[in-house]
């Protein structure tokens, strides 16, 4: 199976150093209201809409998904310094559709690979970090059990701290998708609540928290008129 996955995942993505993304300090700004703001640190400018980061675990690189237009993967060497360097895929303007990102993404726990969630596309796809090679990848779609799920949506992962185990958020069918990161075959499957958004997994191992940003099933409100909606309803969103 992983002999497989290595001879279909032989590509590299394309990297270069963006000379002309770097770190800029100090940087100020101005607020609607006039208020002047002066943040701590460098400002490292990215691909449009940056929605989430991962550190490696010896904290001298630094992945970034932007969700904007390109769709990209950004990777900071060396964040903590005066002259960090920016690798950016694509590196032009143009979408690439091979680069696929959404709002999660994860080192593994040694540091060697770096767990992207492609959205759309509903795959869980794994970098070296050494050469950028792809490792791997697993598709959320298919069978778990006797259940089978498509129109999977990838959206974030947490990655176990012995490195044996990922948890897929999958938010086109509202649930956890438990695969062996050795094997790279989907072992579990567990639903959320409505519109499940963000992970984290309790040191330990043993907890996964889930946070559930939709409501779509929605009660009966006692007393509520529709002739007197201002006194008879709710005074909070329902969310």
């Amino acid at each position: 199976m992983i002999r497989v996955l290595a001879k279909v995942f032989s590509f590299a993505i394309g990297w270069a150093i963006l000379t002309g993304l770097h770190a800029q300090a100090p940087v100020t700004a101005v607020l609607p209201n006039g208020r002047e703001i002066h943040p701590e640190g460098n400002w490292i400018p990215l691909a449009p809409y940056p929605f989430a980061l991962a550190v490696r675990p010896d904290y001298a690189e630094i992945a970034v998904p932007s969700i904007g237009f390109p769709f990209a993967l950004n990777v900071i060497d060396e964040p903590q310094t005066s002259n960090p360097k920016v690798r950016r895929f694509p590196t032009g303007h143009e979408n690439d559709p091979s680069i696929e990102v959404h709002a999660g993404l994860s080192y593994s726990p040694d540091g060697n690979l770096l767990y992207v969630a492609t959205g759309d596309s509903g795959k869980i796809r794994a970098y070296r970090t050494s050469d950028w090679n792809a490792a791997g990848e697993v598709s959320l779609d298919g069978s778990v059990g006797e259940t089978d799920f498509g129109d999977s949506f990838a959206a974030t992962l947490v990655v176990s701290a012995d490195g044996k185990t990922l948890y897929a958020l999958d938010q086109g069918n509202w649930r956890i998708v438990i695969i062996d990161a050795t094997t790279w075959q989907k072992i579990g499957s567990v639903s959320t609540g409505s519109y499940p958004f963000g992970l984290a997994l309790s040191p330990d191992g043993d907890r996964l928290y889930v946070t559930n940003s939709g409501l779509f099933e929605y009660s009966t409100i006692r007393g509520a008129s529709e002739k007197n909606p201002l006194k008879t309803g709710l005074h909070f969103p329902p969310f």
